[in-house]
């Protein structure tokens, strides 16, 4: 008899939750321009990014607005390794 083989469990990754106040002081601070390359937003809109991983010494418990910026869906794939042509 063949025992099927279990799938691995997949860990969730925990979503960056921020206040809807500090949602809007990071668009401010943007003025609706990703802040890496400074164009304005595709059809994907700007989405709040970390600067340093929490796994790379980043805050544990609550992200400041320095820790924070607002990017471009085509900056934020580079960042995380998806590289569109």
């Amino acid at each position: 008899m063949i025992h099927p083989v279990p799938k691995p469990q997949r860990q969730h990754k925990k979503r960056l939750i921020i206040s809807a106040a500090q949602q809007s002081r990071l668009y401010a601070r943007a003025g609706g321009l990703c802040e890496h390359c400074h164009r304005e937003p595709d059809w994907r809109g700007l989405e709040i990014h970390h600067l340093t991983l929490k796994g790379m010494g980043g805050t544990k418990e609550e992200y400041t607005d320095d820790e924070l910026m607002m990017v471009c869906g085509r900056c934020s794939s580079s960042y995380h390794g998806i590289f569109e042509t």
